[in-house]
C-alpha cells in the first residue's frame, strides 16, 4: 500500500508543538504510591508573581535565558537584544521579556525583600512579648554601655556637622520659647497671683506643691506634672507664691518653724 504523505503545513505545526516530555505529569489520587510518576525536578528559577513569568539561565551560554509565560516558552538573548516571542517578531521592539531579563537581579532582590518583610512581620506578631522582654533584658544588662555609645555618636555628629548643630540649637530655642509661653498660661490657669499677698506679676510667681515638694520656675518647666498638663490638661495640686514669700517660706522651713506649704499658709493666715 502506498504510504500517505503529510502536508508541509501539518509538519510545521507538529514541529512547533511542545514535546510531551517537557510537561509535568499530573498526579491523581489513585496514582499516588510506589508506581506514581515523580514530577520533573526543575532548576532554581526566579519568578515574578505579578506577571506569572519564570526565568532560567541557559547553562553554558552567556546572555541566553529561557522565559516561560503560562504555557508559552521564549528565548531571550541579551547579547543581541532579541526574543522569540510573537510581540518582538512582529514589532522588532523591546518586549516585556527582555525588560524582565535585564532587570532580573533587581526583581529577585525585591521579591526577597518582600518575603523577608512578611516573614519577619509574622514572626514578630507570634513572638511579640518574648522579643520585648529580651530587648528590656539586654538594655538593663548593657545600659551604661548603650548610653555612652549614644552620647559619643550624638557628640561626634553634633560637632562634625555645622548644619545639624545649627538646626539643633534653633529647635532647642524654639522649644524653650514654647515652654515659657505655656508656663505663663499655666500660672494664669492656677490663679495668676500669689496665694499670700496677691502679687499678679507672672515673672514673680513660683509654683509649690502643698505637700512639701517645691519646685523652682526653671525646674518646674521640666517636671512631670507640667508635661502632663501640656499634653492632656491634667491639673496638678500646686500653690502659687511670689518670690518674697517663697524666700520667707524657705527660711521658716530651714529653721523648723513650718513643715510644708499648708503649714506655712496656715501660719500666715493666723498671724495678725
Amino acid at each position: 500500500m502506498p504510504t500517505e504523505t503529510m502536508p508541509n503545513e501539518a509538519l510545521t505545526q507538529i514541529e512547533n508543538e511542545k514535546p510531551v516530555t517537557e510537561i509535568e505529569p499530573k498526579m491523581d489520587n489513585e496514582s499516588e504510591g510506589k508506581n506514581a510518576a515523580k514530577p520533573l525536578r526543575r532548576k532554581r528559577t526566579s519568578r515574578t508573581a505579578d506577571l506569572g513569568i519564570t526565568v532560567r539561565k541557559v547553562d553554558g551560554k552567556d546572555g541566553l535565558f529561557r522565559v516561560r509565560e503560562k504555557n508559552n516558552r521564549h528565548t531571550v538573548d541579551l547579547n543581541s537584544k532579541t526574543c522569540t516571542c510573537p510581540s518582538f517578531t512582529k514589532k522588532k521592539e523591546k518586549c516585556i521579556h527582555i525588560v524582565i531579563v535585564e532587570n532580573i537581579d533587581e526583581i529577585r532582590l525585591q521579591k526577597k525583600r518582600e518575603y523577608n518583610r512578611e516573614h519577619h512581620k509574622g514572626y514578630y506578631q507570634k513572638n511579640k512579648e518574648k522579643i520585648k522582654e529580651n530587648k528590656r533584658k539586654c538594655y538593663q544588662e548593657n545600659k551604661e554601655e548603650k548610653r555612652e555609645r549614644t552620647r559619643n555618636y550624638q557628640r561626634s555628629r553634633y560637632h562634625s556637622n555645622p548644619e545639624v548643630r545649627r538646626k539643633k540649637l534653633e529647635d532647642s530655642h524654639k522649644r524653650h520659647l514654647e515652654e515659657v509661653e505655656d508656663f505663663k498660661r499655666f500660672k494664669i490657669e492656677f490663679g495668676g497671683k500669689c496665694r499670700v499677698c496677691g502679687d499678679g506679676n507672672l515673672d514673680h510667681l513660683i509654683p509649690h506643691h502643698p505637700h512639701g515638694k517645691e519646685e523652682k520656675a526653671v525646674d518646674f518647666i521640666h517636671s512631670k506634672e507640667f508635661r502632663e498638663w501640656r499634653k492632656s490638661g491634667t491639673k496638678p495640686d500646686v500653690v502659687l507664691m511670689c518670690a518674697n514669700h517663697h524666700l520667707e517660706y524657705e527660711t521658716a522651713k530651714s529653721r523648723g518653724e513650718v513643715s510644708d506649704i499648708a503649714d506655712f499658709l496656715k501660719k500666715i493666715s493666723d498671724s495678725p
